[in-house]
């Protein structure tokens, strides 16, 4: 079964509206439902009743009786490790001489003895070290942090409302101050470069026809005024708009012949 949490279990019984559920709480049951169900459970209100628990449906076993108390037993002796127990089956008495058949004799006598003594110990598994039980590590469940921008009718969802109001008209004015600022800038370059043509149109009129700034050589002698565009360049303007009926050599289009007048 999937795991779900608390706001999901909102979502089940009191509805959401991003879904438009009205929940199952309202649409299933009711106020007097609720209260009866209480009731059968042992509950009124907030006091515990167990008086009013129905139980002419329950079941009593006959002929039980109290278990009785086992009486406490004392813990069982460990047992010495395997190393100990070894060595102490090795060891041999002063009055036996080592190397000897006897002290051999001896040494497998008491590894017997001290083998029949382990298997017939009842085996402990907690000191085995088999029964401690391994703690599974509980994974955090992960909701999507997109959600809490949507309210869906609970405070659960209405978290860090200030910072965010506050980030996002912060940015607002970020945007707004940085549209402005490349208004000016264009706006700037605009108003440079419609003087700079002022200035050159200026000049050219003030050499044209005759020369009057008395510069020699005069720097508008080579220079070329368009009525339409209103450049100043060295040569004829090519823009297409400012052709007009020129030959086809320079504009690569083809003359516009005026056609004569109809005759009366």
């Amino acid at each position: 079964m999937a795991a779900i949490g608390i706001i999901e279990f909102v979502e089940i019984w009191g509805g959401c509206r991003a879904l438009s559920y009205q929940g199952a709480w309202f649409s299933w049951c009711d106020a007097q439902m609720l209260r009866a169900a209480w009731r059968k459970c042992g509950w009124l209100g907030c006091v515990l009743a167990p008086e009013e628990i129905d139980r002419s449906a329950f079941v009593d076993r006959e002929g039980t009786t109290a278990a009785p108390q086992q009486q406490a037993r004392a813990p069982p002796t460990p047992l010495p490790s395997i190393d100990e127990a070894l060595e102490a089956a090795m060891a041999i008495p002063d009055s036996v001489r080592a190397g000897t058949l006897a002290a051999t004799q001896l040494q497998v006598k008491q590894l017997t003895e001290a083998l029949k003594t382990r298997e017939a110990a009842p085996f402990d598994a907690v000191a085995a070290g088999l029964l401690q039980p391994k703690v599974a590590a509980v994974k955090k469940r992960e909701r999507d942090k997109t959600r809490i921008d949507e309210s869906e009718g609970g405070d659960s969802h209405l978290r860090n409302l200030a910072a965010k109001a506050r980030f996002k008209q912060a940015t607002k004015e970020t945007h707004t101050n940085e549209v402005t600022a490349r208004r000016e800038e264009r706006e700037k370059k605009k108003a440079e470069v419609a003087a700079e043509r002022e200035a050159q149109v200026a000049a050219y009129t003030k050499c044209h026809p005759r020369c009057k700034c008395r510069i020699k050589p005069c720097p508008m002698a080579d220079m070329h005024h368009c009525t339409v565009c209103g450049d100043v360049k060295k040569g004829v303007c090519r823009k297409a708009a400012c052709q007009g009926d020129q030959p086809l050599l320079l504009t690569m289009r083809e003359p516009q012949l005026a056609l004569p007048a109809p005759t009366a």
